[in-house]
């Protein structure tokens, strides 16, 4: 008599995390990309140790994809194999940045294997006298903010600490993703009431016949939340430029050296901004002098940022992964040439959309697609990113240094996907007082991203200069 096999139990995927795994296509792969750079060399036996006791301390990074007809759900990989996952490159056959550059580009449009959990880890050896990591997770694994817990939950505050060490409590991330104040709380808590008082009324009221007044409450958030859902419907596509035109389907990444967050802060202060509006300011102006460069008409030019806005209540347990963002769409005025002046304008813009409903308007189409047919999710997705030129994201990190496997992490870089035919993806982070830009560009958009990463610190020297040499800086304060 045969054996009885059981086949591995499984869990249905949420809806917002089966859109972002349905969005790859032929020109733009879902794959979160990251790099850590550390001082000193580490084995692949320390990286597999490490790996072993702290990202897979995460469950889900045991488990593949099952797609059944019920739709995508989670389930253990029963022949789960480290090796398979965390490798290594031969000695000597990255020596630079450059190549590395050059390696994380042609990476970032390699499939992961289906069969298995969509992660790996590549070992870089003697780099630059120490070591490389390179981390790929799909996005529908987790979001910016839940890589960033994961990846500093692999680190230590000392380097004494060895790789085998229990994974900690609470990581640095956490405390940095509460910073965002009672925005990132109202938002997720909205989102959960939304989706909830959703739930209720179609399958059968009773939450809403003993809570009438809540029910009120939560449908005028729903009221709300549809208008604005309407509103991005007629919100017209972006203009076509060269940033945002038929993709090739071939990645470059670059970025630039770090600058002090000091600096930056000096600069926020000064002219009454918030930290993120110098930077998506200098971001612009850089787009903005790369088209200069091309000799395109840049008069009276916007396009559309996608900026990633964190919905996670800022005590939801910090192991929780998953897709809990809704996105604002800032019109970026490139058009503007005067630097203060365009950098009063993105703060007064992303002062209104804070108080849009745009991100949870935003969070619970993502669910409404990963709800639908594939086909439908597809020709949503055709529709909508055809509103914006660039997808922005800014994730604060630790403020002090960390150690990964025993060895200092210098730096950490990554690169946020993008969708549909958005082809420039802007990623900024900040770690140990610096701040850190990345860039990932097509192919066909921009083949040498490297000038415009280099633009972005040129456009913030051009801000803090003349407020030195403006005595006590301009006296305009944004409103």
């Amino acid at each position: 008599m045969a054996a009885i096999r059981f086949l591995p139990l499984s869990e249905a995927m949420d809806s917002a995390d089966v859109a972002w795994l349905r969005m790859d296509s032929d020109t733009n792969l879902m794959v979160v990309n990251s790099v850590m750079l550390l001082a000193e060399p580490v084995s692949l036996e320390a990286l597999r140790r490490t790996v072993a006791s702290r990202f897979l301390a995460f469950p889900r990074f045991r488990q593949r994809v099952l797609r059944g007809l019920t739709g995508p759900a989670w389930e253990d990989d029963p022949n789960f194999d480290i090796a398979r996952h965390v490798t290594a490159l031969k000695p000597g056959m990255v020596r630079g940045k450059r190549s590395l550059q050059q390696l994380v580009g042609k990476l970032a449009m390699a499939p992961l294997d289906p069969d298995r959990p969509l992660w790996h880890m590549l070992l870089v050896p003697r780099y630059r006298g120490g070591s490389a990591v390179i981390l790929r997770i799909h996005h529908c694994y987790a979001d910016g903010i839940a890589m960033i817990r994961v990846l500093l939950a692999m680190t230590d505050p000392s380097p004494g600490v060895g790789p085998a060490a229990a994974m900690p409590t609470s990581v640095p991330a956490r405390a940095a993703a509460a910073k965002s104040g009672t925005l990132v709380g109202a938002l997720g808590r909205a989102a959960d009431d939304t989706l909830h008082v959703a739930a209720e009324l179609l399958t059968g009221g009773l939450h809403a016949v003993r809570h009438p007044e809540e029910t009120v409450s939560l449908a005028a958030t729903a009221t709300a939340t549809v208008r604005e859902v309407l509103r991005s419907v007629v919100i017209p596509a972006d203009p076509p430029t060269r940033l945002h035109r038929k993709l090739a389907g071939i990645k470059r990444v670059a970025w630039a050296e770090p600058m002090p967050l000091s600096d930056v802060k000096h600069v926020s202060r000064a002219l009454g901004c918030t930290l993120n509006d110098v930077l998506v300011s200098c971001a612009a102006g850089a787009l903005r002098a790369h088209l200069l460069a091309k000799g395109d008409p840049v008069e009276n030019l916007e396009f559309r940022a996608e900026v990633p806005i964190n919905m996670r209540p800022p005590d939801e347990d910090f192991s929780v992964l998953g897709n809990r963002f809704g996105l604002l769409l800032l019109d970026l005025p490139i058009g503007v040439e005067n630097r203060f002046e365009r950098l009063f304008e993105i703060h007064r813009r992303m002062s209104a959309l804070k108080q849009s409903r745009q991100p949870l308007a935003s969070y619970l189409m993502l669910n409404m697609m990963g709800r639908l047919p594939e086909i439908v999710e597809q020709q949503m997705l055709k529709f909508f990113t055809t509103k914006a030129t660039t997808v922005l994201t800014n994730v604060p990190g630790p403020k002090t240094p960390v150690y990964f496997a025993g060895s200092e992490l210098v730096q950490l870089l990554f690169w946020v996907p993008q969708a549909g035919n958005v082809g420039i993806g802007i990623s900024i982070f900040s770690y140990r007082g610096e701040v850190q830009i990345g860039l990932i560009t097509d192919e066909n958009l921009v083949p040498q991203p490297e000038a415009v990463a280099k633009g972005f610190h040129a456009e913030f020297r051009a801000l803090a200069s003349r407020l030195r040499v403006e005595s006590g800086g301009p006296r305009h304060r944004a409103a």
